[in-house]
């Protein structure tokens, strides 16, 4: 039997799990891995047999609740009995240079992972869920914490070592500080402007657009450069983490919710097994699953899916596609699959979810027709019927184009 995959998301998470090869994850013997054969990634099963990762991503017996209620329709109306997958609350903008961030990462592993760890049926676990890896927040974030905050301290760091004195930053960055300890001072920093990369409006942020090239090169190459140092210490915590209490399973990566600057995922690439993504482009996942290309480890879709006009649901706030009909929405399941099948780096895709959300709207306001039934349990029978066809030529499908036309298609 292929491995479940058990989504759990653990907020925070590592210690270094060593370097991976590019052919090969280093999963224990009878546990799922990864490996590369022709130059097509897949994941392998504990008997030695490349599979593709399709499942259901939220399959709860409660699902959403009213926003403001304790009703959850699709639980009343149901009755399930089955038990939930297990999940941690998700920290967005963790500071990973508090100590306190590594020991929390060590008690959650210690909580979810090693009771697992010798279950050959888990395929492995995910860090987190569309953390922030924004062009040119991070940054921003923790120049903006307050003066006591670790990452703060770190970003000065950081850029204390990017300049040979105060002077040079200061003919980058716009500003007039006389010292380092008079610009630790300030309560919020402004950073400087951004002709290319906007900088997201965080706080009182001030943007302007009038710099020199040289300022926003120098900008961007600063932002990326603190990027990378956060990333690097998120996945080595998380991975050392999970490593430490659960040796045989597969790291999934952080379902990252954009594409990331590059700095980012070169700095999580030695610590995970898989790069993990959430892809509701409506032309398709082929852009993204190019733009992890260069990295060698594969790519699961973590979520996806597309809502129709004709659910009953107002489909407010959230992402994906929303189409006319069920028919347009089991059409664009198919069209993104096979398109994602056709990339040498996908080794999995799960929709986006199991059952509809209320039409009043979940916990944020969000009630959109992602499920595969809606909350009577009603199937949506069409889209049902296509996966389980799709799904069936998964393997196929991935395996059977030239590696110069999957590349390219």
């Amino acid at each position: 039997m292929t491995p479940r995959l058990l989504i759990i998301v653990l907020a925070v998470l590592a210690v270094s799990a060593g370097r991976l090869s590019a052919a090969e994850s280093a999963a224990a013997p009878g546990f799922s891995r990864t490996r590369q054969e022709e130059g097509h990634w897949w994941l392998i099963d504990p008997q030695g047999r490349p599979f593709m990762s399709n499942c259901v991503a939220i399959v709860l017996s409660d699902q959403d609740y009213i926003q403001g209620t304790k009703i959850s329709p699709y639980a009343d109306t149901v009755k399930a009995n089955y038990v939930d997958s297990a999940s941690a609350p998700k920290l967005h903008t963790p500071d990973v240079s508090d100590p306190e961030f590594e020991k929390l990462c060590r008690a959650r592993a210690i909580k979810l992972c090693a009771p697992a760890k010798d279950d050959t049926q888990l395929l492995g676990w995910f860090t987190d869920n569309e953390l922030r890896w924004g062009a040119d927040e991070l940054l921003v974030v923790f120049l903006n914490l307050p003066a006591s905050a670790p990452g703060r301290a770190a970003a000065f760091a950081l850029l204390r070592s990017r300049y040979p004195d105060v002077a040079a930053f200061n003919a980058f960055w716009r500003t007039s500080f006389s010292s380092w300890a008079e610009a630790e001072k300030i309560a919020r920093p402004e950073t400087p402007p951004d002709a290319t990369r906007p900088v997201l409006a965080a706080q009182n942020i001030r943007m302007e657009r009038t710099a020199a090239i040289g300022a926003v090169r120098a900008y961007i190459a600063d932002y990326d450069a603190f990027a990378a140092l956060h990333a690097g210490r998120y996945f080595q915590i998380a991975s050392d983490a999970i490593r430490t209490t659960d040796p045989h399973h597969l790291i999934l990566g952080c379902r990252f919710a954009i594409i990331p600057p590059a700095p980012v995922i070169a700095a999580a690439v030695p610590h995970i097994d898989v790069i993990s993504i959430n892809c509701y482009d409506p032309r398709g996942p082929a852009h993204a699953l190019d733009a992890y290309a260069p990295f060698p480890r594969p790519v699961i879709i973590g979520k996806f899916s597309y809502r129709g006009r004709d659910s009953g649901l107002p489909n407010t706030k959230g992402a994906s596609p929303i189409v006319e009909t069920q028919e347009q929405r089991t059409q664009g399941f198919e069209d993104y699959v096979t398109a994602g099948l056709r990339r040498p780096n996908l080794v999995g895709y799960h929709w986006f979810e199991h059952a509809d959300e209320t039409k009043e709207g979940r916990f944020d306001g969000e009630g959109s027709n992602y499920g595969l039934l809606n909350f009577h349990d009603e199937h949506c029978a069409s889209l049902i019927a296509r996966m389980a066809s799709v799904n069936a030529q998964a393997d196929a499908i991935h395996k059977s184009l030239p590696l110069a036309v999957q590349a390219k298609s």
